[in-house]
């Protein structure tokens, strides 16, 4: 049995990954774990009465090493789906210590990024596998390319589209979590790739996009993905791509995420927690329907002809499709089809064709 160490198991993210891998694999043991070990052992101890002898909960501090080193000692493998990007120095260290590959699904924060990379060469003397930016975002959009890229000879536009509808007071919605949140407004790159360059975007520019049912006509921000940046390079063909985003409801749309925005980029950080209690406020006013859309919209060549097509994948579950891709990465790197030293991102390690037939067997609709 494969012992994986989730940290951050019993969040919203966390027992849906947990949920997902207990259900289709049948030989992994999950710890779940976090700083309250109460919460930690009572998700275990729920998700048990379905999946018998293969949970447990545990308390992991990772301020601390020495918690860090308790709980990586006796386990096969690192999830992170724990909100705390300023420990990814610690966690990396950890992994280090004693030799456990991992994947995590954070945002994809300037912050975890540059650690990562600076410990990128360790990870591949040690011989450890470290998948960043797993989820669906990011995580699916360069998935999506490379997949695209597979169905025709050449790919030439791949312009992929995001609509996360989610019933936001319903969850529970911690503080660190809309924290996260403003960093990712501030640290935000507004850009496209357009005839081989990626260009930068003005704030007040938005696009139409058509989801068609049940959000129809949607009005998108575009979004930076390192991911993105990564395909454009490894694809000499591909003139066009990039990333958009809706917003959330019309309070949040068209009042908060203005002023959030205005607020990142000329008041110090010191006020982003404020921010983060606007931002919150603001998304207590989403309404149905609800539910997440990716589209990527494709352009390529094959046998000479230009081909057009869309790749649509949906669910009514924001964090369902969350945890998903996770586990469909996963499932590639513990039978080590993927598995290789390094620092990856989970949308270019990923072998595409499978990943997609793994997410849509784990109930994710995708449409080709």
């Amino acid at each position: 049995m494969t012992r994986i160490l989730l940290i951050g198991g019993y969040g919203n993210a966390g027992r849906c990954i947990a949920e997902y891998l207990l259900k289709y694999t049948s030989d992994t043991i999950v710890i779940l774990a976090g700083r309250q070990e109460e919460k930690a052992r009572a998700v275990a101890q729920s998700l048990s009465s379905t999946f018998p002898g293969r949970t447990k909960g545990l308390r992991i501090d990772l301020a601390d090493p020495n918690s860090i080193d308790e709980a990586f000692q006796a386990v096969d493998f690192v999830v992170n789906a724990a909100g705390a990007i300023p420990f990814t120095k610690n966690v990396a260290e950890g992994l280090l210590r004693h030799g456990k590959s991992a994947i995590d699904c954070q945002l994809a924060s300037p912050d975890k990024t540059r650690v990562l990379e600076q410990m990128a060469p360790a990870f591949q003397e040690a011989g450890i596998c470290y998948i960043t930016d797993g989820g669906f975002h990011p995580g699916i959009p360069a998935a999506l390319l490379r997949y695209a890229a597979t169905q025709v000879d050449t790919l030439e536009k791949g312009n992929v589209y995001s609509a996360m509808k989610v019933d936001w007071g319903g969850l529970e919605f911690s503080p660190d979590t809309a924290l996260e949140l403003i960093d990712e407004f501030r640290t935000n790159r507004l850009a496209i790739y357009q005839q081989g360059k990626w260009k930068d975007q003005s704030v007040m520019k938005v696009f139409d996009v058509d989801f068609g049912p049940p959000f129809g006509k949607q009005y998108c921000a575009p979004m930076f993905l390192p991911e993105l940046g990564v395909c454009a390079a490894q694809m000499p063909d591909l003139q066009e791509t990039g990333f958009y985003v809706t917003g959330f409801n019309k309070v949040a749309d068209y009042l908060v995420l203005p002023i959030v925005t205005l607020g990142v980029r000329l008041l110090p950080r010191s006020v982003d927690r404020l921010l983060a209690k606007f931002l919150t406020w603001g998304l207590q006013f989403s309404r149905p329907p609800y539910g997440i859309d990716l589209i990527a919209d494709c352009t390529g060549r094959k046998n000479g002809e230009e081909v057009r097509f869309r790749i649509r994948l949906s669910h009514e579950d924001g964090y369902v499709i969350t945890a998903v891709p996770v586990v469909a990465c996963l499932m590639q790197v513990l039978d080590n089809t993927i598995r290789k030293p390094g620092l990856w991102r989970q949308a270019i390690i990923v072998e595409p064709v499978r990943f997609l037939e793994e997410v849509e067997r784990m109930g994710v609709a995708v449409y080709r």
